[in-house]
């Protein structure tokens, strides 16, 4: 899943001092930002916009429109003459060599918490004033943004409340016990359920809301993805800049759950598909995500699965599952690692079997494999901490080994051994006694 990360300020030393620098190891503190750096509100013209200002980077939108345009700032922090341009990632080298990425100019003067100015397009014609405020003072420009499922920033909470209204995907679907109906995002093509109906005990307006939170924070990733997809064709693309927005995505980009499991106790959605961001590659996205339907918590996937948020913690599993203490999860992983490790065993057991009987046919699958699936995931096992997402199925309950080296992700998304599935019957030593979430088995 996407997620950016902070640009830390950059230091610059004369070389006779670095030798020094590096042997006394001294801590710098960071330069504090400028005065003016923050998220603002407000007009061009008579359209609404919000703007999000910083050193590094800058973008803006306006209220209603799919997409961000990005503003230049000068190294020296000068806000008299900002460059616009058609996407927050077009660099002033991206300008010597397509200038028609250049959709704009701005000149603006600070004071306190507002910011007023002037807006001419590219022949300098036309212009229209600016008037903005402060919202916040946050580090929200276009490469400098952390968001968590509970808080996407003030400039994404601001598109958010002025972005087009989800619309109904289609027919209603069951699975389970649950009826469920699709909500699709008209702008990017992200789908997530809702419950329409459910047994009685299910709190559905609870666990609607925890979709809705869910697809809030999937919908700002999809559109980051969009964005930098969109700045990628705008700089490497021959066509001229009005066709730019007017081309179709032919890359499947868009987070559309999927329900996978679902009982009277538990909803279980997928999310598994190819990205590509604008970046040197294509990413695959995969993500389970379980909510508790007596109360809407979210239990397993957290914040997209970036990392945020334990599947096995108290505020996950841990709801089920006694591992409350570091002998008790130590327990339980030795557990499923073993499990693993028998599903390794046997595989490459088979794997014999089938050279044995097939050579030319093993041989061309070695060939197929994008890497040695099994020698990776025992690398994998070894890792302290390491890196699992764990989900309920209607076999037992998955544990997946991730962060597997680009080139691998096959281990990761489609190679038998992993996820392994724990019955739930075997569970039964690691289960809280009162604790109706997961299955007991028999």
């Amino acid at each position: 899943m996407i997620k950016t990360s902070p640009i830390k300020s950059r230091h610059t030393f004369p070389l006779a001092l670095l030798a020094g620098c590096l042997a006394a190891s001294p801590v710098f503190a960071q330069p504090a930002p400028p005065a003016w750096q923050g998220v603002y509100g407000g007009t061009i013209g008579k359209a609404r916009v919000v703007v999000a200002l910083t050193p590094l980077s800058a973008r803006y939108f306006y209220a209603g429109k799919a997409n961000d345009l990005g503003l230049i700032i000068p190294e020296n922090g000068d806000l008299s003459k900002l460059q616009e341009t058609l996407t927050p990632d077009i660099s002033e080298d991206d300008l010597k060599t397509k200038p028609k990425l250049a959709t704009g100019t701005w000149s603006l003067s600070f004071d306190k918490d507002t910011l007023n100015g002037t807006w001419k397009d590219p022949s300098g014609k036309t212009d229209q004033p600016i008037a903005l405020k402060r919202l916040s003072k946050g580090d929200e420009g276009a490469n400098s943004v952390t968001m968590t499922l509970d808080n996407p920033g003030v400039y994404a909470a601001h598109w958010l409340s002025a972005a087009p209204a989800l619309v109904s995907g289609g027919k209603e679907m069951t699975i389970g016990p649950l009826t469920l109906k699709t909500m699709r995002d008209p702008s990017f093509g992200g789908e997530v359920p809702r419950l329409v109906k459910a047994p009685e005990g299910v709190r559905i307006a609870a666990v609607n809301a925890g979709l809705e939170r869910l697809q809030r924070y999937l919908r700002i990733q999809d559109r980051d993805c969009a964005q930098g997809l969109r700045g990628f064709r705008a700089r490497t693309s021959d066509e001229p800049v009005s066709a730019i927005d007017k081309k179709g995505d032919d890359e499947d980009n868009a987070a559309v759950l999927k329900a996978t499991y679902a009982t009277d106790r538990l909803l279980t959605l997928e999310e598994s598909h190819m990205t590509f961001c604008g970046g040197a590659h294509p990413n695959i996205s995969l993500g389970n995500y379980t909510f508790d339907l007596s109360d809407g918590a979210l239990v397993t996937g957290g914040a997209g699965g970036a990392g945020e948020f334990d599947d096995l913690g108290p505020k996950g599993l841990g709801r089920a599952l006694d591992l409350g203490t570091a002998s008790k999860r130590a327990k339980f992983d030795a557990f499923w690692k073993a499990a693993m490790r028998a599903g390794i065993a046997a595989d490459r057991k088979a794997a014999k079997a089938q050279e044995k009987a097939d050579p030319k046919k093993a041989e061309a699958k070695k060939e197929d494999d994008d890497g040695d699936c099994s020698k990776l995931l025992e690398s994998q096992l070894k890792e302290k901490p390491i890196t699992i997402h764990a989900y309920p199925t209607a076999r037992g309950l998955a544990v997946r080994v991730a962060d597997f080296p680009h080139y691998a992700e096959v281990c990761e998304v489609s190679d038998p051994i992993n996820p392994v599935v724990l019955p739930y019957a075997s569970l039964k030593p690691f289960l809280k006694p009162e604790q109706t979430l997961l299955p007991v088995g028999k």
